[in-house]
């Protein structure tokens, strides 16, 4: 049985590349919990699966970090204090991200992530992953990365690596 290409697949990526850059025209005004956030707009199917390109899959990650450094640009002076964040799960894109941070303490408890269920361990960025991905980090951008260990009972234990790009200090 043959896999089936999926369909309209350049037409369901410019629609994205353009809801992404629709939504960070502008510096969001509406924060929610301290933050404001943009995730890939489009299905987990899609984004997930293993039929869709590399290429649009990297596309995608660009245009988020394109368009966080834009909403940097865009800071006012009262919005000098907020952080933009890119977060990248290459392990499955759909859980990937554009933040914005409006408040410190949301900032801060966003990444505190130390508890008997999740742990964030900082590691240091896989070079070599970052140039297999052939992205270009906007130089306003520092880059952080954690092993996310999760304990469940249903599911048992998992780990990923997750990139976040953006403002950190």
């Amino acid at each position: 049985m043959r896999n089936k290409k999926i369909r309209g697949l350049k037409r369901r990526t410019d629609s994205m590349v353009k809801r992404i850059e629709e939504e960070t025209k502008c510096f969001p005004d509406q924060f929610i919990h301290g933050y404001w956030h943009l995730p890939l707009p489009a299905g987990r199917g899609f984004i997930s699966s293993s039929k869709t390109p590399f290429k649009m899959k990297r596309l995608w990650v660009q245009t988020l970090l394109d368009r966080s450094e834009r909403l940097i640009i865009l800071k006012t002076e009262k919005e000098m204090q907020t952080r933009v964040i890119v977060v990248i799960d290459p392990s499955d894109l759909w859980n990937s991200h554009l933040i914005v941070f409006n408040q410190e303490d949301a900032f801060k408890a966003f990444f505190d992530r130390n508890f008997v269920d999740q742990k964030w361990i900082p590691q240091v960025m896989n070079g070599k992953l970052l140039k297999a991905w052939k992205i270009k980090i906007p130089r306003s951008l520092e880059s952080v990365s954690y092993l996310e260990k999760i304990m469940d009972e249903d599911i048992g234990s998992r780990e990923r690596e997750l990139w976040f790009l953006g403002e950190f200090t």
